[in-house]
């Protein structure tokens, strides 16, 4: 009963609170002492339940017409039905005896009719929506099949991919080929990475001492194309919690400075944290709105700015499930005024001849290269100098957009 109360209020967090599944997650094992089986599978049933909720809500609607039902009953009835159909090693009364005891302490009268479904379950047809075979909203499908329409089945089925657990190697302390093991393999999407076969990285002696960053494999490559140099003064707009700061300070083999400026105060510990592990000191805090940063340094101060700007975050939903379900015209129509907005308050921060990066963790076109498109008609003194396209299923990474872009001139 233990485990499934925890995945049931889990989802009833992500689903309904719209906590964001990592947190909810790492705070629910962190608290709920669980055994290393019933926390494989409270993992596994919550993720397998937030991967496929329209398709279970597809396979339960036949038993609820004609009913008025809250979201909790289509929670829980979505989590039982996920072991039912995915999990062939639990046996069905154990999963029917807990539901129904799990809605006893919710509303008794509603237990008898989940009691009476579950018994009764079985999958009478299969979707031809592909949105709700794929279980991604309506929307974000519309967006996908008519942004990449010749890849648009390969990125859905890639949100459902296990994530590789990834690190970066901290070279001030370490190198690959030293880190290389039965349990650690080099990546083959960046020289700085490594991937782990087992385990959370951040338990690892390898984390503990500062050898290595988690971070996927296509984040890694952001710093790398920014190529900071150990003189120059580097601004890192959004930088918390810190992952691409402390690559670009490694890169300038802890010399230089790198400002780290994020909005949120309390995030800056974040970032204090990690580069305190990593043994870095060329790191400098700041605590601004990154669309008012011109008001804050003066014009052509820095070398190199990254700008890794909050976006829709379609290219991580590998990662965090729930963000299929969520998504809206308008939720982008802002976050795309709100990039517009810390662009142009950095552009005029850069040297001439300096380099802007601008990365997204998005596979939205408008948040991308229509966004860079409609910066370089603003800022006549940029030029556009490389850009990288990074879609999720390619190396089972992040999906990432990264460009690079110069001042030319005042």
């Amino acid at each position: 009963m233990k485990v499934r109360k925890l995945m049931f209020n889990t989802l009833q967090s992500i689903l309904i609170k719209k906590e964001y599944s990592n947190i909810a997650i790492n705070k629910a094992i962190q608290n709920g002492n669980l055994s290393d089986k019933d926390r494989r599978l409270y993992t596994q049933v919550v993720y397998g339940v937030l991967q496929n909720k329209l398709l279970l809500d597809f396979y339960t609607k036949e038993y609820l017409k004609g009913k008025v039902v809250k979201e909790w009953v289509r929670t829980l009835l979505a989590m039982s039905v996920y072991q039912m159909i995915f999990l062939d090693k639990i046996p069905m009364y154990a999963i029917i005896n807990e539901a129904v005891e799990i809605a006893k302490e919710i509303d008794r009268g509603s237990s008898g009719m989940i009691n009476a479904i579950l018994r009764n379950f079985t999958v009478k047809e299969e979707p031809t929506d592909e949105s709700i075979l794929y279980s991604v909203d309506k929307w974000l499908y519309k967006q996908l099949k008519g942004q990449y329409p010749d890849d648009y089945i390969d990125i859905l089925k890639s949100f459902n991919n296990i994530p590789k657990a990834s690190a970066r190697v901290n070279p001030l302390r370490s190198n690959v080929s030293k880190l290389l093991s039965d349990n650690i393999k080099k990546s083959t999407v960046t020289k700085t990475g490594v991937i782990f076969s087992e385990g959370n990285i951040a338990n690892t002696y390898q984390y503990k001492k500062g050898f290595v960053t988690v971070q996927d494999e296509a984040s890694q490559l952001v710093a790398r194309m920014l190529n900071p140099k150990p003189i120059d003064k580097v601004l890192d707009v959004c930088a918390a919690p810190g992952g691409k700061t402390t690559h670009i300070a490694e890169i300038m083999k802890n010399r230089g400075e790198v400002i780290a400026n994020d909005i949120h105060t309390h995030k800056l510990k974040l970032i204090e944290d990690n580069y305190e592990r990593l043994g870095l000191t060329n790191i400098t805090l700041a605590n601004h709105d990154g669309t008012k940063l011109k008001k804050v340094y003066m014009r052509e101060s820095f070398d190199k700015i990254l700008l890794d700007a909050p976006c829709s975050g379609w290219g991580v939903i590998t990662r965090k499930p729930e963000l299929r379900y969520f998504q809206s015209e308008e939720k982008v129509e802002e976050i795309t005024k709100l990039q517009i907005e810390l662009l142009d308050s950095v552009a005029p921060l850069l040297s001439i001849d300096g380099i802007l990066i601008y990365s997204t963790c998005t596979l939205n076109r408008g948040e991308n290269e229509v966004q860079i498109k409609n910066f370089l008609e603003r800022h006549k003194n940029y030029s556009l100098e490389k850009e990288r396209f990074i879609l999720p299923y390619e190396n089972n990474t992040d999906g990432f957009y990264i460009a690079k872009l110069k001042k030319v001139s005042r």
